[in-house]
């Protein structure tokens, strides 16, 4: 009978489980065994007993022994990583500055990961977030254009009827006159944090109820939604508010809403926030069944998955032209909007009436490129610190060599220190980043917390970062280092080749070519941040208060019977009314303005005042007078231009008694110096003011006496007229300065990240400087028995390092110019920059340089030559 053969698969599977020393032995007598097994039991039983005798061999304590699973790999790997924290011990300084550079490079790029995570994540919180748009429209008229988001109300059927790819659409209107109230016996609220929705707004917004239901919410025209926070204020608790009732004062009307739902608060990553949701149906009717593409009605749509956003957009215009009433000589282009990701709603240029202050796409771009930046000029000081130590670690390259160890065990060995480095920068640096998010978090006006951080990726970011960088900073001195020939390295006999010493040169010129980057972006940030707060507006902007509901007093005070009251306190000069928002806040144009029918048409803004309105600012007439008291009439009162309106219709300097045709025929009374009623951001317009009694804004110049006083005054003469809703009021010049508040805290912010770059940048600098004094030891030993002077051996070690600044700075500086030249174009009044700028960017970086090179160079120049010569 021929010889039977065991399984293949177990002896496969024995092989990889024995030392190779006995596998012949073993395989041997199992084989003579299932031979003897296959004649007295059959060939099926042998075989399954086979597979028995060689499972035995997987008992724990044979795994043990075998060669099979080969422990060396882990054993080395946890040796490495011990020598890696006794040769980081045993060097604290190179390991402290290294770690910190890294830890705070982490630190700052994991502040930006949580802030981009942050504003990328708006509105995603809603279901099927990344199908919802927002209708909105470009208005060309002319030389006139404007970015809108108000829509005909008509819209949204038509869209259902006629767009197949419109899933479902709804329309809201925010809260467009000033602060309501709201009140019950307990509580009384007082503000304008509401919307008016229709049935369909929680078919397209997924906001989280907690009573009620989306279909019942908006079947009574008197409901309201309210938040949970508002349902806990009026009620106590969510659960009572449930069904109760509110009144609410709408255009001094008292209607009573029954509350139909309570949902969850708002998240603070919402494009849409609101206390109240009030049914649509209680406002005009106009505003929502009506093809006028003046009403101020918010069109968004839900479309059905996969669908060609270019043939939606198509699909809405040829609406729009067929049906919409528009003005004469009036374009109006319309699109969709997304309303999450990086073209969203939340970071795409504001639209007019915005109902909470859009984030900034190009904040998120230089934020990060600042990060990334770090992080590189951290790994490089890894580089310049870990080949500056090669002369030190020389001799233990060659006994390891000597003895036996491989090339790539050591390139394992100095992989693992950097790890090692990494990972415990990286552990450092989540502690840095939690202390210094407060301070982020006021400048940004944000909540973030690493406690609180939901999504994957934030911390995923973590781990991935401490990797990469621990590999790709740790592989240039791991391939370096483990080059050395083992006779000459145990001789001291290390020489440094040329292109090594280049590739350091060109890692610190690389740092520094990024600092002085930087450097020149924060010197011309701070100068165009000065220049803004400081920049004569045309205007006294100093001791300016402003009412912002003046239009809850009787008749809007038409009378002048309360302002005539705030001008006779001593504390108040003048006092004057407005229909629209303050110079100085205001946005770009809103209308066009022309002499003639006949004559083009420019973009301006107007604005209803009264004639003491001109009074309180401190406007200069260049031509005729203001609007005169004794002749309130409208009809008879005229208007008065600025000096570019009368520039551009080419009337400037005989623009008294002149008709104006696109401003409703008025008679041209006189002509103001021009002034910023816009930010610098925009450039001066043609403006014209228009005579009005009535006030919604009410403004008032301080005499700069006693204003805790006065403002106490104020509001008793207030509480007469208008006991029911309290004085709301601001200063103009921090009105206007919050206009400001993101470039100023963004500056702040630049700035700080600038320092803390030039600080890692040093720290790399420092590297190198350790590294050119230790290959150059012997030569300071000779130089200095020979008689050479401390100062002279200063000059001699830093004269390299000062030719890389100067190179470093005339790298950068080009770029850094085009960049922020750019960054300029934001702002239609702006600095120009100019060779001071690079100067004193240059002499930062120099003399930051120069300190850190002295300290080093110093300390190597006053050494003993004897320990030098012997060392060397």
């Amino acid at each position: 009978m021929p010889t039977q053969r065991p399984p293949k698969l177990a002896d496969k599977l024995l092989s990889w489980l024995c030392k190779p020393e006995l596998l012949e032995e073993i395989l041997g007598d199992l084989h003579a065994h299932f031979n003897r097994n296959c004649l007295g039991q059959g060939k099926r039983k042998a075989r399954l007993m086979y597979w028995i005798q060689v499972l035995h061999f997987l008992r724990p304590f044979a795994i043990k022994k075998n060669r099979g699973i080969n422990l060396a790999p882990y054993s080395m790997f946890k040796n490495n990583f011990k020598i890696a924290i006794r040769t980081s011990w045993r060097h604290k300084g190179y390991s402290a500055i290294n770690l910190l550079g890294l830890a705070i490079g982490i630190a700052a790029f994991l502040i930006i990961v949580l802030y981009i995570n942050d504003e990328l994540s708006y509105d995603q919180f809603h279901a099927d977030s990344d199908r919802v748009y927002r209708v909105v429209v470009d208005v060309e008229k002319g030389s006139y254009k404007s970015a809108q988001k108000s829509t005909p109300g008509a819209l949204r059927e038509a869209l259902l009827n006629e767009v197949a790819e419109v899933e479902q659409a709804t329309y809201l209107h925010p809260c467009g006159w000033g602060k309501v109230l709201l009140w019950n016996e307990k509580y009384r609220y007082y503000d304008k944090n509401l919307l008016f929705a229709d049935q369909w707004f929680f078919d397209v917004f997924s906001f989280q109820f907690i009573h009620g239901n989306a279909r019942s919410a908006f079947e009574d025209p008197l409901s309201v939604v309210l938040t949970e926070s508002m349902a806990i204020r009026f009620f106590g608790s969510s659960s009572e508010a449930f069904g109760q009732t509110l009144t609410y004062n709408l255009f001094n009307h008292d209607k009573s809403l029954k509350v139909t739902a309570i949902i969850k608060d708002v998240p603070a990553r919402s494009h849409l926030q609101f206390d109240f949701l009030l049914a649509s149906a209680m406002i005009r009717p106009q505003y929502v069944n009506n093809w006028g593409t003046d009403r101020h009605v918010h069109t968004y749509i839900k479309v059905r998955p996969q669908v060609s956003m270019a043939e939606v957009d198509r699909k809405i215009q040829d609406i729009i032209d067929r049906y919409a009433i528009k003005l004469e000589g009036e374009t109006h282009t319309y699109t969709t909007q997304p309303m999450t990701g990086l073209n969203g709603i939340h970071l795409s240029p504001p639209r007019r009436g915005e109902i909470t202050p859009p984030g900034n796409k190009l904040y998120i771009q230089v934020l990060l490129a600042v990060a990334i930046f770090m992080l590189l000029i951290a790994g490089i000081n890894y580089v310049n610190l870990a080949t500056a130590r090669s002369a030190t670690r020389a001799k233990e390259i060659g006994i390891r060599k000597v003895a036996g160890a491989l090339r790539k065990t050591i390139m394992h060995q100095f992989l693992a220190e950097s790890m090692l480095l990494s990972l415990l920068a990286g552990i450092i640096a989540v502690g840095l980043t939690a202390l210094a998010l407060p301070f982020f978090n006021n400048l940004m006006q944000k909540q973030l917390s690493l406690l609180t951080i939901d999504n994957p990726v934030v911390w995923l970011s973590i781990p991935v970062i401490v990797l990469v960088f621990g590999l790709i900073s740790g592989l240039y001195p791991a391939f370096y280092l483990s080059s050395f020939k083992p006779v000459a390295a145990l001789r001291k006999q290390i020489v440094v080749k040329a292109t090594g010493v280049d590739l350091r040169k060109v890692l610190v010129v690389s740092q520094f070519a990024l600092s002085a980057f930087l450097i020149v972006g924060m010197i011309v940030a701070q100068r165009q941040m000065a220049y803004i707060q400081s920049a004569d507006l045309g205007f006294d902007k100093d001791q300016v208060i402003v009412i912002d509901n003046f239009n809850k007093t009787p008749k809007w005070d038409r009378d002048y019977i309360i302002r005539n009251k705030f001008e006779r306190l001593s504390g108040v000069t003048r006092a004057g009314g407005t229909l629209e928002n303050m110079v100085g806040t205001r946005r770009g144009a809103t209308g066009t303005i022309q002499l003639n029918a006949d004559s083009p048409e420019f973009p301006s803004l107007a604005q209803l005042v009264d004639e003491r309105y001109l009074e309180v600012f401190g406007l200069e007439f260049v031509e005729g007078r203001n609007f005169l008291t004794s002749n309130p009439s409208n009809a008879q009162a005229g208007i008065i231009l600025n000096e570019t309106a009368a520039r551009k219709m080419g009337i400037l300097g005989s623009a008294v008694g002149q008709k104006v045709g696109g401003a409703g025929g008025e008679t041209v009374v006189g002509v103001v110096k021009d002034f910023h009623a816009s930010t610098l951001h925009h450039e001066v317009l043609p403006y014209a003011f228009i005579y009005h009694p009535g006030a919604y804004n009410a403004v008032l110049k301080l005499s700069g006496g006693a204003i805790p006083e006065t403002l106490t005054q104020m509001e008793e003469i207030w509480k007469k007229f208008v006991p029911n809703a309290p004085m709301e009021y601001y200063f103009l010049d921090d009105r206007i300065n919050w206009v400001y508040e993101s470039e100023l805290n963004f500056k702040t912010l630049f700035t700080t990240m600038t320092g803390l770059a030039l600080i890692i940048a040093c720290m790399g600098l420092l590297g190198l400087v350790a590294f050119m004094a230790q290959q150059r030891t012997r030569e300071i030993g000779i130089r200095k028995v020979l008689g050479a002077s401390v100062p002279v051996l200063i000059k001699l070690l830093s004269k390299d390092f000062l030719i890389l600044i100067v190179l470093a700075n005339l790298i950068a500086w080009p770029i850094a110019y085009l960049s922020m030249n750019k960054w300029l174009e934001n702002f239609a009044y702006h600095i120009n920059i100019d060779w001071s700028v690079f100067l004193f960017s240059g002499a930062i970086a120099f003399v930051v340089a120069a300190l850190t090179v002295s300290f080093h160079t110093f300390r190597t120049a006053v050494s003993n030559p004897v320990n030098s010569l012997r060392d060397g």
